[in-house]
């Protein structure tokens, strides 16, 4: 041990020393601590860019909603539609709802549910409105573009609508139904989706309607 470190005063007296095999070891073991450090920050780096981009896409995807189309953040249990497993429209932040049907047959285009109720629209009589197909545009009930184009990109064709008397009018919200005028098929929708509210709000409805006819029908 005394003879390394004196050989090693004699090198850096001499200023041999970077020419020496003791600087290359020590080099190489510099060189490979600062790769190390370099890699052990790169990993921090990238593990705090996916944190923020996971809950940039969470707060996006509410931000991206227009106001007025009246889309819920995602089902009545809380969370979003992407935490429940849901694919979200990158264009309104419509959720994509699989019926049923979708689900025996998947082979048809399916559109998103930007709505589960209906919309209330004043239209005039004779005039034809173009009604969204794909339930991505974000002037709902109609089509972006107005001429149906903004469907058809998509695998739609637009809804056309064209009300015989100028007044109010409910259209669909979910978009499953062919019929462009709301039948209670959005909340049909929300129940598929909402199973233990429908079933509550289903019994309590029932009881309400049992005790009602019991009182009427009484002898």
């Amino acid at each position: 041990t005394v003879g390394n470190s004196s050989s090693a005063h004699f090198l850096l007296k001499t200023g041999s020393w970077r020419s020496s095999p003791q600087s290359a070891a020590l080099a190489r073991r510099g060189t490979d601590n600062m790769g190390m450090l370099a890699r052990i920050r790169a990993r921090a780096t990238i593990g705090v860019g996916r944190q923020a981009s996971l809950s940039g896409s969470t707060r996006f995807c509410a931000s991206r909603v227009p106001a007025g189309q009246g889309t819920p953040v995602g089902p009545w249990f809380g969370g979003t539609w992407e935490e429940a497993g849901y694919e979200v429209s990158e264009h309104n932040g419509a959720p994509k709802i699989y019926s049923p049907w979708n689900k025996w047959f998947p082979y048809e285009p399916v559109p998103f549910s930007p709505k589960f109720g209906p919309y209330k629209v004043h239209c005039e009589a004779k005039q034809v409105y173009m009604m969204c197909a794909c339930g991505e545009s974000r002037t709902q009930p109609w089509c972006e573009c107005g001429t149906g184009e903004f469907n058809r990109k998509r695998g739609f064709g637009p809804i056309k609508f064209l009300p015989q008397h100028t007044g109010t009018y409910y259209l669909n919200g979910a978009r499953k139904q062919a019929a462009p005028e709301f039948n209670g098929t959005c909340w049909l929708v929300w129940a598929d989706v909402n199973i233990v509210p429908a079933v509550a709000v289903g019994f309590g409805i029932s009881f309400v309607g049992g005790l009602v006819l019991t009182w009427f029908f009484h002898p």
